[in-house]
């Protein structure tokens, strides 16, 4: 068992890494298409991924892993602010997020600043705002719920509903 966890942890940062290089060698943050200049290093690195992934998908029938999520740093708490610049084609993307980390003492600032990977994209530039305040009007609050890698980019963001949680 404990050969089975060490290679799935091996394979874990080596797929966070194929990822991280998808995007050094992508035109913008939706990893659609390569640099002019990295082509070849851009495929490799969508294929390495792809095959990480399906080897990490193998270890379900062996191991006991809670949820996709669980290898990452997950940080509940309300985002301050974001900023946004311009990709390759002269669309918006968001480039770091900074959120302010819940604790239960007030007197405790926690202030986080983290990347925004692909996959939060269309929640912070399409949705966040509306839901946010749709979620204030409902007396929910804007918690939410990060999902952050080793190498500091956002991979998933969730409402919280209960800070505790």
């Amino acid at each position: 068992m404990i050969n089975i966890i060490n290679r799935h942890t091996i394979l874990s940062e080596a797929l966070e890494m194929a990822r991280h290089n998808i995007q050094c060698y992508s035109k913008d943050y939706l990893d659609k298409e390569p640099k002019e200049d990295h082509i070849q290093q851009w495929k490799d690195a969508k294929r390495t991924a792809m095959i990480l992934k399906q080897m990490l998908d193998e270890f379900g029938s062996y191991v006991d892993i809670a949820g996709e999520y669980e290898k990452y740093h997950v940080f509940i708490g309300s985002i301050g602010s974001t900023s946004t610049t311009k990709n390759i084609e002269n669309q918006p993307i968001i480039d770091t997020v900074e959120i302010d980390i819940s604790h239960n003492s007030y007197d405790y600032e926690d202030r986080r600043i983290f990347h925004c990977g692909s996959e939060c994209q269309s929640f912070l530039l399409d949705d966040y705002d509306i839901e946010r305040h749709r979620r204030y009007d409902e007396g929910k609050g804007h918690t939410v719920k990060l999902y952050v890698d080793k190498i500091n980019y956002i991979r998933k963001i969730e409402w919280v509903d209960d800070p505790e949680q």
